[in-house]
Order: C-alpha cells, then structure tokens, then sequence
C-alpha cells in the first residue's frame, strides 16, 4: 500500500479493509513516500497488529518507483495491490489467493470494483488481449493478485516515466510473458472523490494512455502505413469498435469508415 499525502480517514478505512480480511496469512507493507504532510505515523502506531509493516523511504520515489520498492521487500508468494484510499471487500484476497492456487497457468487475476460515495458497477471482461488494451485498461488495479515469481523472472515493475498510467503501461509488457484474467465478482470499492489522479491529471493521463496505445500498435504490426491508420484510431474521440468499422448517413449517401478509411456510397440518382 504506497502512500503519500493521504487523508488519515481514508487511510485507517483501507486498513481495516485489509485487517478484516477473511484470509489471515498475509503482511501488509505499508511505504510513506516522504509526505511533506499528512504522513501517516499516528495512523499505523494506533494498531497493534504483526501483520503491519510500516516503512518510511529517505527521499520522494513517486508512486512506481514506491511501488516497486514494496514489491522487492514482500516476503509472500503472492503479491495484492491495495490503494491508500480504497475498501477492499472482506473475501478480496481469499478468493483469488485459492484461484491463482488452482490455476497455476495464470499469473495475474483481478475482479470487479464498484465507485462510491456514487456507486457504480465497474465489470472489466473476464479474459482479454491487445485488442481490449487498446480500448483501455481492463484491469481494476487495487483488485489484482499475482505472482512475486513472475515479476521477478521477467522483469515486470512499474516504469518510473509513467505518472498516471502506471498500471496500464505495465499490463502491455505483462501480456508479452504471462496470463492475466478478470473472475466476475465485486472485490473491491473504489474511492471516486474528485481527487483522483485520473481527474487531478486528467491531461498527462490522456497523454500517456495515447503514448501506450501507439506502443501496443507498434508491438502489433512492423507495417509503416497500418501504423500510421492506426494511431488515427488512438488519436480521435470514437469508441474503438467505430474507429474499426462504422456506416453512416450522409447529405452523399453512405460513408463506410474502415481502420481509417473512409469509402462514400453514392445515392443513386
């Protein structure tokens, strides 16, 4: 759980989620990322529970790098990410520590998350590839276990260039080496508040989701001029299924809109 500049009751809410798990055996690394207010030292010295691991960094290593520190110091088999301002569900880390015990093919499983105060269902499809990436992220982040192994065989943390999109970036290198898929259940509630990054950086998110895309087109085809019809499908403002095919009316008569082409159907006279 990284931390920096957290509000205090948001902050005890993510904990007792966590410490009210109905699986026990787990650490909770908790990673103060030099607040320069709001460090969370009363919070933490109010629990009285072996399972709480508290460090302080010397100096700021931004979310990705704090992240990453929190990963190399775990001591257990399975790794969960959890936000410093979300509820995670009472069977979050029971049900997918027995899922990833039974499906040793997979490496990483997420689920569902609803927003609140204002709830609302968010239900990312259950498997997904490149094709879904390049819709968006299809993984609910504060819902995922996976495997310390596989991080650490294939090299797979946060890059530090990425601010916003963290997450999303890493998703296009894990799909390269390993499993990664969604089970259909609620595992967490995710704290939308107008002080989410994806609102307080609204730009330098949509920025670095565009970056990724092209990345994704990049890996996908070494043909120049599919690349170039590609980016426009990243660039606009359509749903991605418009951008692939889509037929309307004109003054004309139809146009037909293929991967960025546009083809009109005159009417007949």
């Amino acid at each position: 759980m990284p931390v920096y500049n957290v509000r205090h009751e948001y902050l005890r809410e993510a904990i007792d989620s966590i410490l009210a798990q109905t699986y026990t055996d787990f650490e909770l690394i908790i990673c103060d990322d030099c607040s320069p207010n709001g460090a969370p030292d009363e919070v933490i010295a109010s629990y009285n529970d072996p399972r709480i691991r508290y460090v302080k960094n010397e100096k700021n290593l931004g979310i990705s790098g704090n992240t990453n520190k929190m990963i190399q110091l775990a001591r257990g088999e399975y790794i969960a990410q959890m936000d410093n301002d979300d509820i995670a569900l009472p069977q979050r880390l029971e049900k997918t520590c027995a899922y990833l015990d039974s499906h040793p093919e997979v490496d990483y499983v997420g689920g569902w998350q609803e927003y609140f105060p204002k709830y609302k269902l968010w239900a990312p499809p259950l498997k997904f590839g490149y094709l879904e990436l390049l819709h968006g992220c299809p993984i609910c982040h504060s819902t995922l276990l996976y495997r310390k192994s596989t991080v650490e065989k294939y090299n797979l943390y946060y890059d530090p260039e990425y601010k916003t999109a963290m997450d999303y970036e890493l998703w296009t290198r894990v799909l390269k080496v390993a499993k990664m898929v969604n089970l259909p259940e609620v595992f967490l509630l995710y704290r939308w508040n107008g002080e989410n990054l994806s609102i307080s950086q609204a730009n330098r998110q949509k920025d670095e989701s565009i970056r990724i895309r092209k990345n994704i087109v990049n890996f996908l085809t070494a043909d120049a001029d599919k690349i170039r019809k590609l980016y426009l499908l990243v660039d606009k403002k359509l749903s991605f299924g418009e951008k692939i095919f889509s037929i309307r009316n004109s003054d004309f008569g139809k146009v037909l809109c293929l991967l960025g082409l546009r083809i009109t159907l005159k009417k007949r006279s």
